[in-house]
């Protein structure tokens, strides 16, 4: 439904507090005005640290066969980085962004279900399925 105001004068989101959207109407990617929007326009940004206050993930069950596969099928560079993944879920993960009293804004992590990943070259596709399998996703390739 996006962002519903009741008896409050404000007619759009705050940066930082409201990101831009809504369950199920602002696609995939960060959301404009949410807190990984500073790392999306960075060259290179890291997620080793999760993000603060982000609890509640939970790691795909396929990701144990998927990480053995991956590190008995010359693929143990990916490996590694699906191990590190797999640390710091996202699929349930959720925050409770700063706002005004009275109201609540949650920032949460949800599969979207069926990813077509499409590369060039098949290490391309490789690291692409296990980036929508980590997230909770069907990878098609």
């Amino acid at each position: 439904v996006g962002n519903l105001y009741v008896n409050r004068n404000t007619i759009g989101a705050v940066v930082g507090v409201q990101p831009f959207g809504g369950r199920g109407l602002s696609g995939t990617g960060p959301k404009a005005g949410g807190p990984l929007i500073l790392r999306r326009l960075l060259a290179a940004f890291p997620l080793r640290d999760g993000l603060p206050g982000m609890t509640g993930g939970t790691t795909p069950a396929i990701m144990e066969r998927w990480h053995a596969w991956l590190m008995g099928n010359g693929y143990s560079h990916i490996g590694h980085r699906v191990a590190e993944m797999a640390k710091k879920p996202l699929p349930g993960a959720h925050m409770t962004m700063p706002g005004p009293v009275g109201e609540e804004n949650v920032y949460s992590f949800r599969p979207r279900g069926h990813v077509l990943c499409v590369g060039d070259v098949r290490e391309h596709l490789v690291l692409l399925a296990s980036l929508a399998l980590s997230c909770g996703n069907t990878a098609f390739v």
